[in-house]
């Protein structure tokens, strides 16, 4: 796989992103250096993504902190404090987002003894928070990738790839993972109306790793679906509580698949080269190991048996019809 261009990056005091608003016509990095315009990025969609705006937002502080030029320990976390709303609400909808930043700095505070300590704190605290998601986005890459071993066309939604988090992403991972691996893959990306984050973003990062990737009108993708030509529909979910809840503009194919699945009652053992165009449908071979894998990737926590998620984990590759 070919280096592909990071979506954000700390260098020497501030943060690099790449502005996602002008994406695909062109790829432009902007420097990071105060709070005001740390939350513009956030905002004007300039970053986005749940676990990608967390590991900002994380860096961020230190961003913040760095400009403010506090004279004091206790002066340094009042403005720290003020900090957790401007930042860490800066987009509401974006749970990671305030999660990260209530993470690193409390955890900073209670570990910090002077200024000099504080930023340092912080510091390794938001590097930790990106390292994490990394590592789950690798963790369902893994899995994904061991799910799908037979699939060579896969669908998705919306972007749930690496533009989206601190890692090759959720519902993108396993593509990466099959593409790292050498197996055989193409992509079906759905234009995903009225931002157009498929056409503009996961049509754009997977083009940029060297990945096979086609854009498909979202009014064409059920019709895709039940042509056959599409061996499983993966994409990322808002929230998992026992079932995927995915964002509008998933429904068309979801309901694609549940009417191939009314039409044609296949029996996978019986024919196993058309295993895998059941493999995606509600109550289908898969449907029940999909969700214990799902469960293992994006949890962090296992309690008395009951597998409990952990605030600010990031959102898990699902299938549309996972649910």
């Amino acid at each position: 796989m070919k280096q592909p261009t990071p979506p954000i990056e700390w260098v020497d005091d501030h943060i690099r992103i790449i502005d996602q608003t002008l994406l695909p016509s062109e790829l432009k990095i902007i420097e990071i250096r105060t709070a005001a315009q740390a939350v513009d990025a956030i905002q004007r969609l300039a970053i986005r993504g749940a676990p990608a705006l967390g590991a900002f937002g994380s860096l961020a502080l230190v961003v913040a902190l760095d400009e403010y030029h506090s004279k004091s320990l206790n002066e340094a976390i009042s403005h720290l404090e003020s900090c957790r709303v401007s930042i860490g609400d800066a987009r509401p909808t974006a749970v990671n987002l305030r999660w990260a930043v209530d993470r690193v700095i409390d955890r900073a505070i209670a570990r910090s003894s002077d200024l000099e300590n504080l930023r340092d704190n912080l510091l390794r605290e938001a590097h930790l928070v990106a390292a994490e998601d990394a590592e789950a986005c690798a963790e369902i890459g893994r899995l994904g990738r061991e799910l799908l071993r037979d699939a060579v066309v896969i669908g998705t939604h919306c972007n749930a790839g690496r533009l989206a988090t601190a890692g090759t992403g959720t519902a993108l991972a396993p593509m990466y993972a099959k593409f790292e691996a050498g197996e055989k893959l193409r992509v079906l990306a759905s234009e995903t109306r009225p931002l157009l984050q498929g056409a503009r973003l996961t049509a754009w990062e997977l083009n940029d790793a060297g990945i096979d990737v086609t854009v498909v009108p979202d009014a064409a993708m059920a019709s895709t679906v039940l042509s056959g030509e599409v061996d499983a529909y993966i994409v990322g979910a808002d929230r998992i509580a026992g079932a995927a809840l995915v964002e509008e503009g998933h429904r068309p194919t979801a309901l694609g698949e549940d009417d191939l699945q009314a039409a044609e009652p296949i029996d996978a053992h019986a024919d196993p080269k058309r295993r895998r165009r059941i493999d995606a449908i509600p109550g289908g071979v898969h449907a029940v190991e999909l969700r214990r894998i799902l469960r293992r990737a994006a949890c962090a926590a296992v309690d008395d048996g009951k597998i409990t998620p952990v605030d600010g984990a990031a959102p898990l590759v699902a299938r549309a019809v996972a649910a």
